[in-house]
């Protein structure tokens, strides 16, 4: 059976070059979907990018800074659904590398609080 195509795909480590290969993509190209960053202006030398249906009620992309070595952040799509008065926040991150657990916890913490609500 053929299974329904994905509502928000979120990839790490994405650079320049693949994200040109995922933008010229057929099915990214002729299906509206919204891309986090079509430029690569956020990607130095990679970075986390998302990709949205146009079938969500997306209201914002944000990019929430973290404490880093690395020159990581986290990325929010923030969506309002018609049945709840409360925004929907989907995240993704590239956490710091695996010798610097401090460093991945206080990144988690930073996160956390932005994606609270207020």
């Amino acid at each position: 059976a053929m299974q329904p195509p994905p509502d928000i795909i979120c990839l790490q480590e994405v650079t320049p070059v693949s994200l040109v290969a995922v933008l010229e993509a057929p099915w990214v190209r002729h299906s509206g979907w919204i891309v986090s960053d079509i430029t690569g202006e956020n990607l130095h030398p990679y970075g986390v990018v998302m990709l949205v249906s146009p079938r969500l009620p997306l209201t914002s992309l944000t990019i929430v800074p973290l404490p880093t070595r690395m020159a990581r952040v986290g990325l929010v799509a923030s969506f309002h659904l018609s049945n709840s008065p409360r925004r929907f926040d989907v995240a993704t991150v590239h956490l710091e590398s695996l010798s610097a657990a401090g460093l991945r916890r206080e990144q988690l913490r930073a996160l956390e609080q932005w994606l609270r609500p207020s």
